[in-house]
């Protein structure tokens, strides 16, 4: 939202000016170029990969499992709460297709992966909203 929403865009630019920078370098990487050797050892994840993947399943997952129940529904306004909090916006039926990929992509995982992933993410709250 920090590059095409306006009110969130200049409270990262003001107070944040260098994560709206890094926002702008991370947008588009469909050129980056990845080796099998550079991939993380899945047994032993960094803790800041860690918090980030529990801030997707208490905040974005909640809100995309939300977003996909109001269009589905029809409605013109979702209502849900996000972190304890009251959140209201339009649906977006685009997100409704990424939580599709999502869940489609854990789908097709061998048992192998799927399991080493269950393991992996047991605390972030990801697995049982994508199950």
């Amino acid at each position: 939202m920090a590059l095409f929403d306006p009110t969130p865009a200049q409270i990262i630019i003001e107070t944040a000016p260098r994560i709206y920078a890094w926002t702008e370098s991370m947008e588009d990487l469909s050129g980056y170029e990845s080796f099998d050797d550079v991939w993380l050892d899945l047994e032993c994840l960094p803790e800041t990969l860690v918090a980030l993947l529990e801030e997707i399943g208490r905040l974005y997952l909640p809100y995309l499992v939300a977003n996909d129940a109001a269009v589905r529904a029809g409605i013109d306004t979702l209502e849900t709460e996000l972190d304890g909090r009251a959140w209201t916006q339009n649906p977006f039926p685009y997100q409704c297709k990424c939580l599709g990929w999502l869940k489609e992509g854990f789908a097709g995982l061998s048992d192998h992966d799927a399991n080493q992933l269950r393991t992996q993410l047991r605390h972030t709250g990801i697995i049982e909203l994508l199950a």
